[in-house]
């Protein structure tokens, strides 16, 4: 049985996972092999790979195997491609994880800074793990890569809470940053996107100061504009990651009731950056400069 630590929870599992090892007595979650049988009810919703109703989710692919999340404790597998299923519980799995114990899964890279935690939001391909990496570089610890999960304290803060050390990069980025690969594992076979280690990330949850909104767009500048809280609630709506999961769960009014909450609180832009080039420095720069100005 490997013993984890990610995104707050203490996981005991079957399967061998790329988050933090600790040692816990008691976990907060399990995975472990067995049945995915499950007796959805005439609300559960299908989409693509996947089947919910409030409490559970199954994700279901012909030759990796299946997969079974319930109330936010329990994460059920019958693998017939452990890789693949592995991706699986990376990725969507471990999303509807968190959103079933009411947590906002914001589809966005995330690191620690002096101000405190700030995240880069944005579609597939809007450059968040790129620039994710390029602040580390820069010597900010990692929170989150893809997917942050962030809570509200009894104060009405959010946190976001670390999930594990590793990038996912696409080949032709590894290339342009000089990113050895030794290390990195192919995510999914046949696609050049590779998980590639991080070997550290930060210990403790972050309270969240800003959220920057990235918008590739046929522009020669780069450009921040501040967003309104009605725009922030929007965007975290908009960047719910598996918002259709989030919903087929019978949980959006918990969301949008944290999303309201996250808004009032935290500095957000949106940052307009050339889609064509690879400007990365350029755009962290002007990122860095931003949330350094932030009052502390």
């Amino acid at each position: 049985m490997y013993q984890y630590y990610v995104y707050g929870l203490a996981v005991h599992s079957e399967v061998e996972l790329p988050f933090t090892e600790r040692e816990t007595a008691v976990p907060d979650v399990t995975i472990a092999e067995g049945s995915t049988e499950h007796a959805f009810g005439p609300q559960a919703q299908a989409y693509g790979l996947w089947r919910a109703e409030r409490g559970a989710l199954r994700l279901e692919d012909p030759q990796a195997g299946s997969v079974l999340v319930r109330e936010g404790r329990s994460v059920t597998l019958e693998s017939r491609d452990c890789d693949i299923i592995r991706v699986f519980l990376t990725g969507s799995a471990l999303t509807a994880l968190l959103q079933q114990r009411g947590l906002l899964t914001l589809h966005a890279g995330c690191v620690s800074t002096p101000a405190g935690a700030v995240a880069f939001a944005g579609d597939s391909g809007a450059g968040k793990s790129t620039l994710v990496y390029e602040m580390l570089r820069r010597g900010y610890p990692l929170v989150a890569d893809d997917v942050t999960a962030i809570r509200t304290d009894e104060a009405g803060m959010p946190i976001a809470e670390p999930a594990y050390p590793a990038l996912r990069l696409w080949q032709e980025t590894m290339t342009r940053l000089e990113v050895g690969n030794e290390e990195a594992t192919r995510r999914m076979p046949g696609i050049d996107k590779f998980v590639v280690p991080t070997g550290a990330i930060e210990a403790d949850p972050v309270p969240v100061r800003a959220v920057y909104v990235l918008n590739p767009e046929p522009t020669e500048h780069i450009a921040l504009e501040p967003l309104g809280p009605v725009e922030v609630f929007n965007a975290l709506i908009q960047f719910n990651h598996r918002e259709r999961m989030c919903y087929a769960q019978g949980l959006p009014s918990e969301h949008f009731a944290l999303a309201t909450r996250i808004a009032r609180s935290v500095s957000a832009k949106s940052v307009r950056r050339p889609v064509e080039g690879f400007r990365i420095g350029e755009l962290a720069d002007a990122v860095e400069a931003d949330f350094l100005a932030l009052p502390r």
